[in-house]
């Protein structure tokens, strides 16, 4: 088995990769734990890398004050969830210690890549998509040049997806003007895109150049953050095959899939990905015309 796909009671009988290929123009998918898998473990050493590093940081506990404020609000208590931790850190950096924000960044991003495996039919299915009409996108709390070296590792070329196709923690700081657009304060650029708000995942679409979340398929690991995405097509992609049958009766998605295929060095390809290939072979592939030929 590569790909189990779970359709919710909405879908049922519903076969996903016909689906998005017939209804869907733009699959938005998360990165950390989706793009790539979560056996990879290198979502898992980013995390520990977080932890390891507040430690040592002289303004972590003015931080952890003002993470617990929000997490209360939240009515969450966990501040070891990097979801938030990373955000606020970054929000601190912008305004306190400018000149370490990248530094900070790239030091936790110091990650073997390479348990990620190449994917080649990952990359010529994005080819297809793209043939047709469609967008892979994506969107996360990751960086753009963490982004940038997981699209490396599978493959994909650095030309094949452009800034209007990434939404990351530092768009906002690529793109100053679009805190003045959405009426957001710097000290607050990581509530600009926030996944844990309906707002921020319908900017997100905006700014992509999306004219509604009508059309979309997200993509995410989240639960919490589907929950929030309002009349797109909602994705689970579970860690474990487990992690389906435990979410059935919280009803927030319509089709969750769990992937187990694995290249010849035993390294776990993108479930995304494999989901994607699937999809692409529901499409027409591009013909070669005597132009083309030429």
């Amino acid at each position: 088995m590569s790909l189990f796909i779970c359709p919710s009671y909405r879908t049922a009988g519903t076969y996903l990769p016909a689906l998005l290929a017939k209804d869907y123009s733009t699959y938005m998918t998360d990165v950390d734990d989706t793009l790539y898998h979560p056996l990879t473990g290198v979502h898992g050493r980013i995390k520990k890398n977080i932890l390891v590093d507040s430690k040592t940081w002289s303004a972590w506990p003015s931080v952890s004050k003002e993470l617990a404020k929000r997490l209360r609000t939240s009515g969450l208590t966990a501040l070891k969830d990097h979801n938030w931790t990373l955000p606020l850190i970054v929000d601190h950096l912008r305004q306190q210690e400018p000149e370490n924000l990248m530094p900070y960044l790239r030091r936790i991003y110091a990650v073997e890549y390479s348990a990620i495996p190449p994917q080649p039919a990952f990359v010529k299915a994005v080819d297809t998509l793209h043939d047709n009409g469609k967008r892979l996108v994506f969107y996360s709390y990751g960086f753009r040049e963490h982004i940038l070296n997981a699209q490396r590792q599978i493959g994909f070329s650095p030309d094949t997806f452009g800034e209007n196709d990434i939404i990351d923690m530092l768009k906002s700081d690529r793109n100053p003007q679009l805190l003045s657009t959405y009426n957001i304060p710097k000290n607050n650029a990581s509530e600009l895109f926030s996944k844990s708000k309906a707002a921020g995942i319908a900017r997100a679409a905006e700014v992509l150049g999306l004219n509604s979340t009508e059309g979309i398929a997200l993509a995410d690991d989240n639960l919490g953050y589907l929950a929030n995405a309002f009349d797109m097509l909602k994705i689970f992609i579970a860690k474990r095959k487990e992690d389906i049958a435990a979410s059935i009766d919280e009803r927030i998605w319509d089709f969750a899939i769990w992937s187990d295929e694995k290249d010849m060095l035993g390294r776990s390809y993108s479930p995304i990905g494999v989901l994607l290939e699937k999809v692409a072979a529901h499409l027409p592939k591009q013909k070669l015309t005597h132009d083309l030929l030429l």
